[in-house]
């Protein structure tokens, strides 16, 4: 009887605790936080490209409104037009010159010259680019005014 007393207070090993692997709740929850890490990783990068591709457009837009407002300012007080007020003073339209590129910088825009003749020595000169940054529609202006002998701001 001492035989199977002695069989009998063996240990028993209580579910293996030195099973090697992973359970299956280890593997769901690292697989979420994998998951959610890649996620928030793309999004990251999505808004990264769009601020990049919004501030080359505000770039063009600028750069193309300031090269004309130059090109204005080089000129000779009488090379330049006066505008006529029920036409809002506009002097020129180079809409075309603000068409896109290849990389899709400027889109829908407008954009206009405008002289407004403040006496006979003095004009107001205005550069208005007006264009599409995805959905809404931003505007940059220049304005100057040139003087009879030189440039006046």
């Amino acid at each position: 009887m001492t035989l199977m007393l002695k069989h009998a207070e063996r240990p028993v090993e209580a579910h293996n605790r030195f099973k090697t692997g992973f359970t299956l709740i280890e593997v769901l929850i690292s697989l979420f936080v994998v998951s959610t890490v890649v996620i928030v990783g793309f999004q990251i990068l999505s808004l990264g490209n769009r601020v990049s591709a919004r501030s080359r457009i505000i770039l063009s837009a600028n750069a193309i409104a300031f090269a004309k407002i130059q090109e204005y300012e080089n000129k000779e007080f009488n090379n330049i037009t006066n505008g006529v007020s029920g036409n809002n003073y506009e002097i020129e339209d180079f809409s075309t010159a603000a068409v896109s590129d290849s990389d899709g910088n400027i889109k829908a825009a407008t954009a206009k010259v405008h002289s407004e003749p403040i006496s006979l020595s003095l004009k107001k000169l205005k550069v208005k680019v007006t264009y599409k940054v995805f959905s809404e529609f931003k505007t940059i202006e220049y304005a100057t005014y040139i003087q009879l002998g030189g440039v006046g701001r």
